[in-house]
């Protein structure tokens, strides 16, 4: 699933292709425009659309006459009863849209044209002009336009509204996911759009846009070539049996140390069980009515907090930021506890030095452990607390440094591959380890995506002292 980027480069600078451009501006001019391009049928939501844009023009009335949604469909060739009803159906939503507002906007605020084909020129014409593109699917597989709308704003970001149910959500995690559904969320990122500072369109822009340019059409068929190369039968190691009938066959692929490892597994999990049911029953929850009296009286304290998600907000859903600030009061209150010489307060983090200091280093007395323990601040009272501290550093010199760099280096090369092929995540490198982060992906794609990476790492490792 691929466009290639410098292909619609180079047909934008094409002169009967600015044309198209500049008279589409001129036709829509001072006009918010909102495009689509889908086939009719029902199963491309085009019905949805309409609806969802009538409701914001209900919620947003200024926008009335300054927006358009220039919707192209394509006709469809076969299943005549879909394509008839869906082509009614369509026809009357535009036909109702437009009576609702014409006489406020003073002319059509749905531009809507069926045609046999859409061609390219015409399209990336239109993907250029357009502030966003909108598809509201019901299902969906292949659909490459949403990639040819993101490679239009090279220069200048646009927002890209997809369906959950196409497959490009999955790849593109730059954009306001919907369920086409639930016609309140299609509204609500349609409104969203328009008043979505430019930063943070610019960074969702160059989050996908790095995307599409990395993965033309050539590298995506090397990666299908190369999967199929890699499930080739492996018969000195794997037995092989048919599951199920019909389309739901499959080829399974059995080591032959299958039952041990299922023995094995079951037990582990078994016991894994036992311990989890024991620590819930051992640990409660504390309250306030229990932790205070015992504050008060006890002449020694070990405070140990967070940093993210306990001191500072959770911020995985905001595009553009990574690791948030932690508020003032928060501080303010860390400081306190700090001053008194009965507590020892640390924050224990799995971020690198560098990050905890930036964050925690203006608090004197706060120790810091980075990286889960691997380095550690010590606590220190007095203004010169505020300068750096040394940071000193504990565990095995082969995990993090000196001469046994050979696993870094071959962890950060498979990692990459999974970075490269999951839109929305990065390699984070620390001091101790190698970190696949796909929080910013898709949740499902991503996830599937980290349990083929820790199989892999898993077996390239397998002889050497990494955990993963």
């Amino acid at each position: 699933m691929a466009v290639d980027a410098q292909r619609i480069d180079d047909t934008l600078l094409a002169q009967d292709v600015r044309d198209m451009v500049v008279a589409l501006r001129q036709k829509y001019r001072d006009k918010k425009i909102f495009a689509g391009c889908d086939t009719v049928e029902r199963l491309k939501g085009i019905p949805a659309k309409m609806l969802a844009f009538d409701g914001f023009l209900a919620r947003c009335p200024d926008f009335v006459g300054k927006a358009v949604l220039v919707q192209k469909g394509i006709h469809r060739r076969g299943r005549v009863t879909d394509y008839m009803q869906s082509k009614k159906e369509i026809e009357l939503a535009v036909h109702a849209i437009n009576n609702k507002y014409r006489d406020v906007a003073g002319g059509n605020v749905v531009d809507y044209e069926e045609v046999d084909e859409f061609p390219f020129k015409e399209r990336v014409a239109l993907w250029r002009v357009a502030d966003v593109q909108i598809t509201t699917v019901l299902r969906d597989g292949l659909n490459t336009t949403p990639f040819e709308y993101i490679a239009t704003h090279k220069t200048s970001p646009g927002v890209l509204i997809l369906s959950e149910f196409s497959g490009s959500s999955r790849l593109l995690s730059g954009a306001l996911t919907v369920n086409p559904w639930e016609l309140d969320q299609v509204i609500d990122a349609l409104r969203d759009a328009v008043y979505m500072p430019a930063n943070e369109r610019e960074h969702r822009r160059n989050c996908d846009f790095q995307f599409v340019a990395a993965n033309p059409p050539q590298r995506w068929a090397k990666c299908v070539l190369t999967d199929i190369v890699n499930a080739r039968k492996k018969e000195e190691s794997f037995v092989y049996m048919g599951t199920g009938f019909g389309l739901d066959f499959r080829l399974m692929e059995v080591s032959v140390q299958f039952r041990v490892r299922c023995v094995l597994t079951r037990l582990s999990t078994t016991v894994c069980l036992c311990i989890f049911l024991f620590l819930l029953w051992l640990f409660q929850k504390l309250t306030d009515q229990e932790i205070a009296p015992a504050y008060r009286t006890s002449t020694k304290r070990a405070i140990f907090l967070d940093y993210y998600r306990t001191l500072a907000p959770d911020v995985s859903k905001l595009m553009g930021v990574r690791w948030p600030d932690v508020p003032l009061s928060a501080l303010a209150t860390l400081e306190q506890l700090c001053k008194d010489p009965r507590n020892t307060v640390f924050i224990v983090s799995g971020c690198n030095c560098d990050l905890l200091t930036q964050k925690f280093g203006g608090v004197p007395g706060l120790g810091l452990v980075a990286e889960h323990g691997y380095f550690i601040r010590r606590a220190v009272l007095g203004n010169d607390a505020r300068i750096g501290r040394p940071w000193e550093r504990h565990g095995d010199n082969l995990q993090a440094e000196g001469g046994h760099q050979q696993w870094r280096v071959k962890a950060e090369k498979i990692i990459q591959l999974y970075v490269d092929r999951t839109n929305g995540s990065t390699l984070e490198l620390r001091r101790s380890a190698v970190l696949f982060r796909y929080g910013k992906s898709d949740f499902d794609f991503g996830a599937l995506q980290a349990a083929e990476l820790k199989e892999h790492l898993e077996g390239v490792f397998e002889v050497l002292a990494v955990l993963i």
